[in-house]
């Protein structure tokens, strides 16, 4: 009754109102603005994204023999072995890439210090290669003479042992292949990338 009847009063309300809602307009925008954006965040946190991708191993096993060849030729040792051991794994991988992995890993240095890290892989394939595993032999090994040479001693070495796994059979080196790999993938410090 006294706000209705006394203008100086209701007059005093609406100025109280006016300067309540002045004040807290800002904080309301910056209040929904601050709400937009965790209810996207929220969003964000919800969503099963793989930022990763597939892994490295996981792009390898879709790619062409002639991709294998490649990712071997180029491969950088300290990105470990894993995806070599899977590609020389594979019966249509090709025996020049299986000897390029295993001369590339210095063979001799295993045969006269078994307990280093990657004895099993490289016995591994060393028996794959003793035993005729790999049926496909179609690639061309492409060595600089100094790779050439450096291979050749390798095997010498592992042979000289006359025991298995390293009787690599001979000529390995000599094979001469019937074509040139046509790779579509390439790596590059551990990357994989279309080529």
């Amino acid at each position: 009754r006294i706000w209705r009847h006394e203008r100086q009063f209701r007059d005093a309300l609406v100025a109280a109102r006016r300067a309540i809602v002045a004040e807290l307009a800002p904080r309301e925008a910056a209040n929904m603005a601050r709400r937009r954006h965790f209810a996207r965040w929220k969003e964000c946190l919800a969503a099963p994204i793989d930022l990763g991708g597939d892994s490295r191993l996981q792009r390898i096993q879709h790619m062409s023999p002639d991709d294998w060849h490649a990712i071997v030729t180029s491969w950088n040792w300290d990105h470990g072995y894993s995806e070599i051991d899977w590609i020389t794994a594979q019966r249509d991988c090709d025996r020049t890439t299986a000897l390029v992995a295993f001369c590339s890993l210095r063979p001799s240095h295993f045969v006269s210090a078994p307990e280093q890290k990657l004895t099993g892989f490289v016995c591994a394939l060393a028996s794959r290669l003793e035993n005729g595993f790999y049926p496909i032999a179609e690639l061309k090994l492409d060595l600089s003479m100094r790779n050439r040479a450096a291979f050749e001693a390798e095997i010498a070495a592992v042979r000289a042992t006359g025991r298995s796994p390293w009787l690599v059979p001979e000529g390995l080196l000599d094979h001469e292949g019937t074509r040139k790999p046509a790779p579509r993938y390439a790596s590059t410090d551990g990357r994989i990338h279309y080529d």
